[in-house]
């Protein structure tokens, strides 16, 4: 695989900021060439308000064990690359000069010709689905609760699933938590010296044996 990437930034005066985050040649003897982008963008509405979006596309070469079916060792034929395309637009909001952040984002993502499991583990092989789709929500906090202590909490709410008229349709797509939240806290005691905590929850979400 050859690839090339070329990443810009500019700035619309003091204010706006337009970066093109990534634009990506990719030559795959077996798959082709693939141009994959991003582009981000984000000005302030105000003194304590802020926008945000970003556009941009990716594509995936199928793993070796999508090459084989189930268990065996016959390769799969026909399987293609998958690509996609995501939006995304959010707000954050400062507080208190900006001891207390809020921000929400909303995104969405749509896939064509993606890799999927069709059939039971054993008896069941892999197929390119014809569309599939995630969308949802990010939800975050933070909290400046004095010069030395920080709280955060950020959620993700996601409806991801296989559309279009394969087999899988209507089905959640795998390892996609419907809910994927964490919770932290920073304690700076000095210049060389803190200490953290995390915690993170997982909800429910489709498996495959195939893939653990």
């Amino acid at each position: 695989v050859a690839g090339a990437v070329l990443m810009a930034r500019h700035a619309a005066g003091l204010r706006a900021v337009v970066e093109l985050r990534r634009a990506r040649v990719d030559d795959s003897e077996r798959f082709g060439a693939h141009t994959t982008w991003r582009v981000g963008a984000g000005t302030p509405l105000g003194r304590t308000t802020r926008v945000l979006g970003a556009i941009g596309t990716a594509f995936r070469e199928p793993q070796y064990i999508e090459e084989l079916l189930a268990g065996g060792a016959a390769p799969v034929d026909g399987l293609i690359a998958e690509q996609s395309r995501t939006w995304q637009a959010g707000v954050e909001q400062s507080f208190v000069q900006r001891r207390l952040v809020l921000s929400a984002t909303y995104f969405h993502q749509t896939f064509v010709h993606m890799v999927s499991f069709v059939g039971v583990p054993g008896a069941g092989g892999f197929q390119n689905a014809d569309h599939a789709s995630a969308n949802g929500w990010e939800l975050g906090i933070r909290a400046d609760l004095s010069d030395a202590l920080r709280v955060s909490s950020s959620a993700t709410i996601l409806d991801a699933r296989f559309d279009g008229t394969g087999p899988n349709t209507g089905g959640h797509l795998l390892r996609r938590p419907s809910l994927h939240g964490n919770a932290g806290v920073v304690w700076q005691a000095n210049r060389n010296f803190s200490l953290c905590t995390d915690v993170t929850y997982v909800g429910r979400r489709s498996e495959n044996q195939i893939y653990t």
